[in-house]
């Protein structure tokens, strides 16, 4: 009967394109999991990049820090020693000060000795 062969013709084209509309589906499924796949590998590999990056101007920046560190150190050390140098000279220029106060004055008392007589 005709309508029996219709509807098993019509029954297995509606099946063929159910299966033709599912392994379309699955391949766009795969292909958009294959993108997703391979953009996550890019951007890790460029967050491990950045990472590495990151990481190596951290060490220059800490090892910089770290000689400035020890430059300001060395220059304390520097200027506290030119401070005791200085307090040194100081109390050597007083000292030197009052020597020659005393060989004014001495020289005055032996002028003013010899004046009167």
């Amino acid at each position: 009967d005709i309508q029996t062969r219709l509807a098993q013709e019509h029954s297995a084209a509606m099946q063929k394109l159910a299966a033709d509309y599912k392994a379309e589906l699955a391949n766009m499924v795969a292909s958009h999991q294959a993108e997703l796949t391979r953009l996550a590998a890019a951007h890790q590999a460029e967050l491990a990049a950045l990472i590495a990056d990151q990481k190596q101007k951290f060490e220059l920046w800490n090892a910089e820090k770290q000689e400035l560190n020890n430059l300001i150190v060395s220059l304390r050390s520097s200027l506290s020693t030119a401070e005791h140098k200085a307090t040194d000279l100081a109390v050597t220029v007083d000292g030197l000060r009052k020597q020659i106060e005393a060989m004014k004055a001495d020289h005055a008392r032996q002028l003013a000795a010899e004046a009167a007589q």
